[in-house]
């Protein structure tokens, strides 16, 4: 029985899901407006764990409540008090004071991090996604062209798709939040990557690191002849047959 567990655990939450979808619906809480009057979404589940974004009303944490305990009777999951917390930007110390004994639980304090994802008031600073480009630096000197992720071969198509012009890197960007941080340890990434030949049409076959170091440094060629050196990997494979000069 233990192999079905996860999925039971899944169709069990998605009940407390729907639940918190209808309250939504019937306008028994509402979702917090985002910037720009976006909206977002009242919650998010991910295995045993749960965070719900609402207004802090009597109301809304009352219809709450109730659900959460009708939900607690029938599945026999409970809420452990000691690890929930709440947290708020804009109650009066006389709300804040007042929901401890409406929740069953203490207030938090922002900025939190919720599954790895920084979780703060106002526009991104540094100090909320360094703990993220921390882990990304320590991911890139273990990515491999070959053996990468699903994940991170997405994401090197959506920076080349959104940060390159004509196969070079674009000096600024103005519209991106995250081109600054990109920037900074543009080295880094560099330093820890390779290209995947695929045809080889837009690798420099001196100066790029499809070998895993560029060529050009490998042999020590003179800075002088550097300018010369303008031959792609593709120039060395006509009709998919490696042809090396002797």
């Amino acid at each position: 029985m233990r192999p079905s567990f996860p999925l039971l655990l899944c169709l069990v939450e998605d009940v407390l899901s729907r639940g918190i979808s209808k309250l939504q619906v019937e306008d028994k809480i509402h979702s917090i407006s985002g910037p720009g009057q976006i909206s977002t979404p009242t919650h998010v589940l991910y295995v045993d764990d749960i965070l719900i974004s609402c207004k802090g009303v009597k109301g809304e944490i009352l219809a709450l409540n109730k659900l959460i305990l009708t939900y607690a009777q029938a599945s026999g999951q409970h809420i452990n008090p000691s690890k929930c917390k709440f947290f708020t930007t804009q109650a009066t110390p006389t709300r804040i004071s007042t929901l401890p004994t409406w929740l069953g639980f203490s207030m938090g304090s922002l900025p939190f991090s919720y599954m790895g994802v920084p979780i703060f008031i106002g526009k991104p600073r540094a100090i909320h996604l360094q703990p993220i480009a921390d882990r990304i630096v320590n991911k890139l000197t273990k990515w491999k062209g070959s053996s990468r992720s699903i994940m991170g071969r997405e994401w090197a198509s959506f920076y080349r798709t959104r940060f390159y012009k004509a196969d070079h890197r674009q000096t600024s960007y103005g519209k991106s939040s995250i081109w600054p941080g990109i920037k900074r340890v543009w080295n880094v990434i560099t330093n820890n990557s390779i290209w995947l030949v695929g045809n080889g049409a837009k690798i420099n076959y001196w100066f790029d690191n499809w070998l895993g170091s560029p060529l050009a440094h490998t042999l020590n060629i003179p800075h002088q002849l550097h300018s010369s050196l303008t031959a792609k990997v593709a120039d060395f494979i006509p009709d998919q047959q490696w042809t090396i000069p002797s």
